[in-house]
């Protein structure tokens, strides 16, 4: 096993891509397909205009347009219009409560796809109006305010609120992906612990929780060393196993031994305990020794495996991929005029879209 030292900062703060500074490789139909199966399909126009069409179901919801610019390897998309979609007329209502705001992206296009990646700021806001709505977060104990931005935070500063985004997420995944609740609090971690150790101890927490050791052993005390501690979880395991084969009313911590990996008092403490014979104990201990340490081999591997889920999770959560699509595209005709000041006017006529947005709009 290992307890990770994940990099995943560096992921989330992304890696520069390059692009056709033209924004040429842009042009085209997009799609991507999300987990529950929706469709988003993007048309990037030659003129600066972003067309989305939105599906549920297989059936089209929504219908976006937005200007957009293209500036080396980022694209600014501007403020735009939304429509709803009547399945029973075919016609395009528009939203009048639709708000929206520029937003600023990476992108890479290459002959796997489309990619595009917020940037940090942009990400980390949107990841935290989404825990302080939830109710999981508290801007201002982190010293930020959500509603004056993030713009003068220091590298640091940044740096300090992916840890705790990192970790009030992973305790999430746990709860919520493999049922298993972990206090953050019992942790015992300081402002001085590492990302990586509080990692270390949730792991170590979660396999107790597993193993219904949450109880018996006091994950916060436990040896920095991996393996050691690794050692005590499984002594405790094998402990509490005998104790529940034995049918004793008895708990670990009513047995006179110090639990430390090794194992070797163990069964001298429960003989004493249970005022039985010692090689009683020996003789079912070893019965059942090798399936005990096969489950808790097995245990361990499922929870690493759970970990490294929610790692590309995370490390992917400000990244959207998109294939090459062939889909046709819905567009709203007549003439319409977008908050920026452009005016569109049937559907492949979209006027001059080049200076409302910046000199950046290529044609």
């Amino acid at each position: 096993m290992r307890l990770r030292t994940t990099g995943f900062l560096l992921a989330m703060l992304f890696t520069v891509v390059q692009a056709a500074a033209d924004g040429e490789d842009l042009i085209g139909t997009w799609e991507m397909t999300d987990e529950e199966g929706d469709a988003f399909v993007w048309q990037f126009r030659a003129d600066g205009v972003m067309i989305e069409n939105d599906f549920s179901d297989g059936e089209l919801e929504c219908v976006y347009v937005f200007p957009y610019e293209v500036d080396g390897d980022e694209v600014t998309v501007g403020e735009g219009l939304n429509w709803e979609f009547d399945s029973d007329t075919g016609e395009l209502i528009p939203d009048e409560e639709y708000e929206d705001a520029e937003i600023t992206f990476q992108y890479d296009v290459d002959a796997d796809g489309m990619r595009w990646i917020l940037d940090d700021l942009t990400l980390l806001s949107i990841v935290l109006s989404e825990l302080v709505d939830e109710g999981n977060f508290d801007d201002e104990e982190f010293g930020v305010d959500l509603e004056e931005g993030l713009e003068e935070l220091s590298e640091a500063e940044i740096e300090e609120l992916f840890d705790a985004i990192y970790i009030i997420a992973l305790l999430g995944f746990l709860s919520d992906q493999a049922d298993i609740f972990i206090d953050g609090d019992s942790l015992d971690a300081d402002e001085d612990s590492s990302v990586e150790e509080v990692d270390d101890g949730i792991f170590l927490a979660a396999l107790a929780y597993e193993l219904d050791l949450e109880d018996d052993v006091d994950v916060a005390e436990l040896p920095a060393d991996s393996d050691l501690a690794l050692g005590i979880l499984q002594e405790a395991y094998f402990a509490n196993t005998l104790i529940e084969l034995l049918e004793a009313d008895l708990s670990i911590d009513e047995l006179d031994v110090e639990l430390d990996g090794d194992g070797d008092d163990l069964i001298p403490a429960l003989a004493t305990a249970l005022d039985v014979d010692e090689s009683d104990i020996e003789d079912l201990a070893l019965e059942i020794e090798d399936d005990l340490i096969g489950d808790f081999d097995s245990r361990v591997e499922e929870l690493e495996t759970s970990f490294d889920e929610f790692d590309e999770g995370f490390t992917a959560i400000g990244e959207i991929s998109f294939q090459r699509s062939s889909r046709g595209v819905v567009a709203p005709s007549g003439q319409f005029t977008l908050p920026s000041g452009i005016t569109a006017v049937e559907e492949r006529s979209w006027g001059q879209v080049k200076d409302p947005l910046g000199a950046g709009a290529r044609q």
